[in-house]
């Protein structure tokens, strides 16, 4: 995806899809264009958040459109801070859209445009991606049932590397899954060809390890600041799948230590088995192999690559959270708006968030009324209080001699009669 955040522009009364406020494109490919979002919520609550929505031509395809909800379904069952969270799916006519978290960073390919990283940046990065790629690959189901997730196209385009120094895992619109309700086409193969393992470039069964190649692929790249793999006609792939990888990061990059092209080539295994048997065990391994960078670190080598990127986003974001529609706007205005040339939906849905002006008219009756309650309870306290009060002073007024003559004042009605002086308590009613 091609993140284009210098040409997003903020509209004056954004479109409404579902609780979002849509803004402009945050990047785009060949599936579907990605939006930044604001999540608006009661009492002033909102959020930034990214919309994934499927290209109309294909999200009347139904097999693309069960992709997509597949990509939703899936990731929603993985939680780790290395996995870029699906937090919500929306259908409205022929739009399919998927709102996940937004993570101010740039992608991995974007950051490293061909070239290398440093040794420990390179190891911490991948570290961070072979943690997220061992959460989606021990998810389970609601009922506790293993999903068996394989993500099938780890690659640096897939890699978001946060401006906080973390890595994460994106984009599960290809996984496999044992429970996936959109499969692949007979003889298909999906993902970029680049980082198949060679089981899944000849359409074999894919599992965990798959992935493990296909990150061990994207650590060479990282060390050597060059492609492992060149050409994408058949008969090199074909080459290529039949044969064990000995081409060493340090045949590139002398610097690269040789433990660390050790693991390397063992992760690059022509056979699965003969690979790390998890992503966490290959984590491990890396991390002891070579101490990665710290997140700051990273973090640090990021805004060298790519700091002119994040400040543009950084500037976007804070357009998006101060912008405030006028409050007379209507969120149901119009049935359709265009935004950067794509038509949305602008018209809330009947159990919507109400308009600004409404919330308002809601919360005037709300403090009203807790102050209408306050003050019937205050005024209960204050005149069960008085009555308390007359009763304890009545017999001292009846005695006070002020009014210049002896009058006796009747008791009350209510207050027992006087008892004669005793030097015992009461006995209690």
């Amino acid at each position: 995806m091609s993140s284009s955040p210098a040409t997003t522009t903020i509209p004056d009364d954004p479109p409404i899809l579902g609780r979002y406020r849509v803004y402009g494109e945050l990047a785009a490919g060949g599936m579907a264009t990605v939006h930044f979002a604001k999540l608006v919520g009661a009492a002033g609550f909102s959020r930034v958040v990214a919309l994934k929505r499927l290209h109309r031509h294909l999200a009347t395809d139904p097999a693309f459109r069960a992709m997509l909800l597949d990509e939703a379904r899936l990731s929603a069952r993985v939680n780790h801070p290395n996995v870029v969270r699906t937090l919500d799916v929306l259908e409205d006519g022929d739009d399919v859209v998927i709102v996940m978290d937004y993570v101010l960073g740039e992608s991995l390919s974007r950051a490293v445009r061909g070239g290398r990283a440093p040794v420990d940046v390179a190891v911490a990065i991948v570290v961070d991606v072979l943690n997220g790629l061992h959460a989606a690959h021990e998810a389970r189901d609601a009922h506790g049932a293993p999903l068996a997730i394989v993500h099938r196209d780890i690659s640096p385009q897939n890699i978001l590397v946060g401006a906080d120094g973390v890595a994460h895992v994106i984009d599960f619109g290809i996984a496999k899954a044992a429970t996936r309700l959109a499969s692949t086409t007979g003889g298909m193969t999906k993902g970029k060809q680049r980082y198949m393992a060679p089981e899944q470039l000849l359409g074999e069964t894919v599992s965990r390890e798959t992935d493990v190649y296909s990150a061990a692929v994207v650590l060479w790249e990282l060390l050597a600041g060059e492609a492992l793999f060149e050409g994408a006609k058949a008969e090199a792939l074909v080459a290529r799948a039949m044969s064990e990888v000995t081409r060493a990061p340090s045949d590139a990059e002398p610097s690269v230590p040789p433990a660390l092209d050790a693991l390397v080539l063992r992760a690059l295994s022509r056979s699965p088995n003969a690979r790390f048997p998890t992503a966490r065990a290959m984590a491990q391994e890396l991390a002891q192999t070579v101490h990665p960078a710290t997140p700051e670190a990273v973090a640090a080598w990021l805004d060298a690559v790519a700091g002119d990127a994040l400040e543009i986003a950084r500037e976007q974001i804070a357009r998006i959270e101060r912008h405030e529609p006028a409050a007379e706007t209507s969120p149901a205005a119009s049935s359709v708006r265009a935004l950067d040339g794509v038509a949305w939906p602008s018209e809330l849905p009947t159990k919507a968030l109400p308009s600004v002006s409404v919330r308002r008219r809601s919360r005037a009756w709300i403090i009203a009324g807790a102050i209408v309650v306050a003050l019937g309870g205050a005024a209960f306290f204050v005149l069960g209080a008085t009555r308390e009060h007359i009763a304890d002073v009545t017999p001292i007024a009846a005695a006070s001699p002020s009014s210049g003559a002896s009058a006796q004042v009747a008791p009350s009605a209510s207050a027992p009669p006087e008892a004669p002086p005793s030097t015992t308590a009461p006995a209690s009613p």
